[in-house]
């Protein structure tokens, strides 16, 4: 017999669509009550046959804690034999990874949980990532942002769902829990007597999360006339539907405004940028900043209307960004740009990716979107007049698969689109005009033989579209 918890996270996944098209799920467990319970919560609607699923449990042992990480790994393994769900298991070094990459604890710990999390799920099949998210983690992520200076899609909070993309995979992440609250997660556990581990670092006041948490949450609990956990709940789903309006509008405005585009510069026509509703600037500013590198959780709510004051400037005036990224206006055009210093992420150290087909694959400082089309319903001569250097189409068939992404080496060769014979791709480039840092930095795409692609500059003769093509793939730098 389902629970009243079970029910209500059984209606919210229903109603928020989190397992259409979804046969098997990774649970990431912790040991925490809020995961554990979301793995006892799944496997019971699966048992009872309210869902129809495959489970499996990942555990990444962050080795922040010395023995008590190990011991959290271990009891993730038992909850799994426990509950016949098979169990992976990954240990990361934070510490090493955040120094190496100069981010927080928090931050690099994150980062190395979100990417191991999706190597596994793609590892073991699995169509989605479940997440132990809930009411309360929302709160405190919208008052965090708060407190920092946000704008209207910070007031978004945690969604139901998200995808994540990182080392060339893509996954969806999903958040069943995020219908009910911390409290109601502790009495289920309770009611079910379900054991967990508690970390005593989400004590500790040093982290402002944890002060959030416990102190400033409970005390403006108090100063409100109703739940204000499920009050913010409500502002973050009313938030999200009106982001999804605003973020049709930037499609559009951002098609309009658009001069140019390139890895590391965008440049918008400042008339046009300005004559749009400031949220709609804000997505303009947020996706052509993220577009170029510069992370989004540097950007304060000062650095948004700094650059939006751009719009109005006469002139040139130029705001200075985080890690070494500006903005500026100057004969009546916005141009987000990195500076020399920050360029030095463009560096040709990243390694190889297998380029994922029908999706998109970040690179370095860039987005490489690939899809299959069907050359009887392209117009080629078309697209020839229309396209611009970031978009690409080739002869599908005339392509050894896997297709990859990589930076250039030394002792490259290609044949160029129009040319009879291979050419040296340094001498290329240099022919090209194009300069040293552009060249460090470029993509370069092949398959197993030889590259079609220098990203953005010049696409390869053998691969070329002809009237015998029966499949294109098309290639677009973002």
């Amino acid at each position: 017999m389902q629970s009243e918890f079970e029910k209500k996270i059984l209606g919210f996944i229903e109603a928020s669509q989190l397992l259409a098209n979804t046969d098997t799920v990774l649970l990431a467990v912790s040991g925490g009550s809020d995961s554990v319970a979301l793995a006892f919560a799944l496997n019971r609607l699966c048992q009872s046959g309210s869902l129809n699923l495959k489970l499996s449990i990942a555990h990444i042992n962050h080795n922040l804690r010395g023995s008590l990480s190990d011991e959290d790994e271990r009891f993730v393994v038992c909850l799994g034999e426990k509950l016949s769900i098979p169990v992976k298991t990954c240990a990361v070094d934070v510490r090493k990874f955040a120094n190496e990459n100069k981010l927080s604890i928090e931050t690099a710990a994150r980062n190395l949980r979100l990417s191991n999390l999706t190597d596994i799920a793609n590892s073991t099949g699995c169509d989605a990532i479940a997440t132990g998210h809930h009411k309360n983690d929302n709160a405190e992520t919208m008052i965090h942002r708060m407190l920092r200076g946000t704008g209207f899609r910070g007031l978004c909070g945690i969604g139901p769902e998200r995808e994540f993309s990182g080392s060339g995979c893509k996954m969806r992440f999903i958040r069943p829990l995020l219908c009910v609250t911390r409290k109601e997660i502790d009495e289920y556990c309770r009611q079910n007597d379900i054991a967990f581990r508690h970390d005593h670092t989400n004590d500790e006041y040093a982290y402002t999360r944890n002060r959030i948490r416990h102190l400033l949450l409970p005390a403006l609990q108090k100063e409100s006339s109703g739940s204000l956990i499920n009050e913010l709940a409500d502002l973050s789903q009313g938030c999200r539907k009106m982001y999804l309006r605003i973020n049709d509008e930037t499609d559009i405005a951002w098609e309009k405004a658009i001069i140019s585009e390139s890895p590391c510069e965008i440049i918008f026509d400042q008339k046009i940028f300005g004559r749009y509703a400031e949220l709609v600037c804000a997505e303009l500013i947020r996706r052509g900043l993220t577009r170029i590198g510069c992370g989004e959780r540097d950007l304060s709510s000062l650095h948004y209307r700094s650059v939006m004051d751009l719009s109005s400037a006469v002139g040139r005036k130029q705001v200075t960004l985080p890690a070494g990224f500006t903005a500026c206006v100057e004969h009546e055009k916005i141009t987000f740009a990195r500076s020399d210093k920050s360029l030095d992420i463009c560096k040709s150290d990243i390694g190889e990716m297998q380029v994922i087909i029908e999706g998109e694959t970040i690179f370095g400082e860039s987005v490489l979107e690939a899809n299959i089309l069907d050359a009887g319903g392209c117009d080629i001569e078309e697209f020839k007049k229309s396209k611009d250097e970031y978009v690409e189409w080739f002869d599908l068939d005339k392509i050894a698969m896997p297709l990859k992404i990589r930076r250039r080496r030394e002792g490259d060769r290609f044949q160029p689109l129009g040319q009879k014979a291979d050419k040296k791709v340094g001498k290329f480039l240099t022919a090209a005009g194009i300069d040293h840092d552009l060249r460090k930095r470029l993509p370069i795409i092949e398959g197993q033989e030889r590259i079609i692609w220098l990203g953005g500059v010049r696409a390869s003769e053998y691969t070329k579209i002809t009237a015998e093509t029966k499949k294109i793939l098309q290639l677009r730098l973002k």
